[in-house]
Order: C-alpha cells, then sequence, then structure tokens
C-alpha cells in the first residue's frame, strides 16, 4: 500500500519532463553541524559561513523552486537546525506550495520540540541518517568522528 507522500511522488513522476524541470531540488542550507561524519559533502564546521544565504536570499531560491513545480524540495546540511531561520524557511515554503523535506543531523539540537514545530511549519518529511548499529565507534574508519566543537 502506498503512504500519501508516494502517492504524491509516483504522480509527480509520471507528469515530469526533466528537459524543462529537475525532479529534486536539495539545498545543502548551511555547513554549520557539530559532528564530523566522513560521508559529509558540506565539509561541517561548528559555524556557520558567513557568505550562506540570507533568509531574504532563501526565499529567493524557494521562489525559484515553486516557479519550477518541482515535487522534491529537501533542505540539507551540514545540520540545518543550527540555522536559526530553519522555521520561517519550512513554513515560507510550505506558504508557496513547496513540499519540504528535511535531513538535519542526529544531535541535541533535533529535539521532539524543534520536530513538532518543524510539522506544524508544514514541513511534508524528515529524514535522519543511522551510520552504525551502536552509539561509538569502533574503527578510525567509523562514519562519525569526534565532534567538530
Amino acid at each position: 500500500m502506498m503512504t500519501d507522500y508516494e502517492g504524491h511522488l509516483a504522480q509527480a513522476r509520471a507528469k515530469m519532463n526533466y528537459s524543462e524541470r529537475p525532479f529534486i531540488v536539495i539545498w545543502e542550507m548551511t555547513q554549520a553541524c557539530d559532528l564530523a561524519c566522513v560521508h559529509c559533502r558540506a565539509c561541517a564546521k561548528p559555524l556557520r559561513h558567513p557568505l550562506e544565504l540570507t533568509t531574504t536570499e532563501g526565499e529567493q531560491l524557494i521562489d525559484q523552486v515553486a516557479d519550477l513545480h518541482v515535487p522534491v524540495f529537501i533542505l540539507s546540511g551540514g545540520d540545518p537546525l543550527k540555522r536559526p531561520d530553519l522555521f520561517t524557511l519550512v513554513e515560507y515554503a510550505t506558504m508557496r506550495g513547496v513540499r519540504t523535506s528535511l535531513t538535519p543531523s542526529a544531535t541535541p539540537l533535533l529535539t521532539q520540540a524543534a520536530i513538532a514545530e518543524l510539522q506544524s511549519c508544514g514541513l511534508a518529511r524528515l529524514a535522519v541518517s543511522l551510520d552504525g548499529s551502536t552509539g561509538r565507534s569502533t574503527t578510525p574508519s567509523a562514519a562519525s568522528r569526534a565532534p567538530t566543537t
């Protein structure tokens, strides 16, 4: 049985003309993260980079995604929860009709309260990487090294 989200994706794929628009847009909205995962493309740093998009620039990006009618829009990082405007941007995307997903880092910032607020802002989906079967690493090549702080 298909979930509502899977049904949405199936309908979107059936209607997509990939020469006109992408199926998915991923915005790596910050390099800031309290982890230092080996697999991370964001080259995580403890603090946000000064040249990250501002809230207004982020809203302009969301406007472009909305105009393209992209079915999958993912906010990623680093850790998007390190951005104080995350909830504002999720709410803005929802207002613009952009179905938004989030891939935060599994840090103490990912609380039940944060998840509830994201849901109330209209977040469609949240995904978290689980990089091992235990909470501690056992090899030097473990997915997550010591925190960056």
